[in-house]
């Protein structure tokens, strides 16, 4: 694909996308009481070859718009394109086939791996779920078919992960969390996907291990030619991986722009809140910079504030806050849903 058609084409979009899960009770006579708004209208566009990271507190929608976004969840309404294609009401069958070009890498390392299945079979599980007796990894393993081709072409994607190969008959309880995290990233790039969401990837690792798959990811990239929607709740773990940053606050991105604009000009006053929680290793600097804690709780997806969905927790929050919802507009080199932003 030529550069001109890259800036043309995003590999992904999204447009007014909603997601919302019924809220029942536990009665046998259960009926709906509302819904929560987990996903409420987010637009983005993600270009080949590029990393955007979707951050926000806990709560907030991310892993929804992720998994929506790949049709895990049935999305509410809104459009889903997948290289201008648009792919919203495509049957099952129709994702099987998309899903050698869409994957996903989970946050647990612990729970997203059957513990009944060896290394072995869980990355070439890709293969024989779509079909293909021929390794899609090297050079080398395409022209082997059947078992043997497979084990050969698992064995590429576990020494390119930074796995031992002859670990292929070892069982997931054997590694530690950092190793099974690469475990899943083989796994997601078995069939050479053009598109992976990281759903929050190094938030289940010790801190050591985080800046290792984050380099590893980062590297992976390159090599492969993919396109990341990297998913965490924590700005400082995007800060290298990311072209972009989109923040999102209670099914709501509130903030759009290149990774550098957000770090040295944030311009919502949720992101500038996020920025402050950041610690800095310098103390002097530390005790001198401005720290914003946000007063109350997030309020509940199932019943947000009219207005702005910040407005309950901003210190900067006027009478038009509370009766007008901000969109998305220009500001600087970003895009802000505030009508009063920094």
């Amino acid at each position: 694909m030529s550069n001109e058609r890259s800036a043309e084409t995003p590999i992904v979009e999204v447009r007014n996308l909603l997601k919302f899960f019924p809220i029942t009770s536990n009665s046998i006579f259960a009926r709906a009481k509302g819904d929560n708004k987990a996903v409420n209208g987010i637009s983005f566009a993600l270009q080949p070859g590029e990393t955007l990271g979707l951050v926000g507190e806990s709560g907030c929608g991310k892993s929804t718009a992720g998994r929506t976004l790949l049709k895990l969840y049935e999305p509410t309404s809104g459009q889903i394109f997948f290289k201008g294609e648009e792919i919203t009401n495509y049957s099952p069958r129709k994702m099987k086939a998309l899903r050698t070009k869409m994957q996903i890498i989970f946050q647990d390392p612990y729970s997203s791996l059957n513990p009944r299945h060896s290394i072995g079979e869980i990355i070439g599980a890709a293969f024989a779920i779509h079909g293909m007796g021929v390794g899609a990894d090297s050079q080398s393993s395409r022209s082997n078919s059947g078992k043997g081709g497979i084990k050969r072409a698992v064995q590429d994607l576990m020494e390119r992960v930074g796995l031992n190969p002859e670990h292929y008959n070892r069982y997931p309880h054997e590694f530690s969390g950092g190793q099974r995290q690469r475990i899943g990233i083989a796994r997601a790039l078995a069939l050479k996907p053009e598109f992976i969401v990281c759903d929050e990837p190094v938030s289940a690792l010790d801190v050591s291990i985080q800046a290792q798959v984050i380099n590893l990811l980062d590297d992976l990239k390159d090599d492969f030619g993919l396109s990341y929607l990297f998913i965490a709740h924590d700005l400082s773990v995007v800060q290298h991986i990311s072209d972009r940053v989109a923040v999102m606050y209670l099914g709501k991105i509130v903030e759009i722009a290149p990774t550098e604009e957000i770090y040295q000009r944030p311009h919502h006053p949720y992101t500038k809140a996020l920025l402050s929680a950041i610690p800095i290793p310098d103390p002097v600097l530390e005790s001198a910079r401005e720290q914003i804690v946000l007063s109350g709780d997030l309020p509940s997806p199932s019943n947000p504030p009219t207005g702005c969905v910040f407005n309950t927790r901003c210190w900067k929050a006027q009478a038009r806050c509370f009766s007008e919802e901000p969109l998305l507009h220009v500001v600087g080199k970003s895009e802000v849903a505030c009508h009063f932003p920094e």
